[in-house]
């Protein structure tokens, strides 16, 4: 019998916001667009990453979130990987849910 499953380990198990925010950075530079408001970015965390990209685009650049999305799926993980790391007590919380 199955007790435990997790299929969700960004921002659960790995700190993954630097990450993110980073890649889509870079999405923004190479199209020469200058960053939204990053009030709008964090408001939108726990959502999915295509809505981070919309919230984060400043106004009058909505229509451009498909194309920065694709760009990002391009960057994200594989290019940031070094900027993600484990939340404290995570290898604890691991150990005692195996026992």
């Amino acid at each position: 019998m199955i007790k435990l499953l997790i299929s969700d380990i960004g921002g659960v198990l790995i700190k993954t916001d630097e990450a993110i925010l980073s890649s889509i950075e870079t999405v923004l530079r190479q199209n020469q667009i200058s960053p939204g408001s990053r009030t709008k970015l964090l408001a939108a965390f726990g959502t999915s990453l295509y809505d981070y990209i919309k919230n984060y685009l400043p106004d009058g650049y909505e229509d451009e979130a498909d194309r920065c999305y694709d760009q990002f799926k391009r960057i994200y993980p594989h290019d940031v990987g070094h900027l993600m790391t484990v939340f404290d007590g995570v290898d604890e919380t691991l150990k005692l849910l195996k026992a």
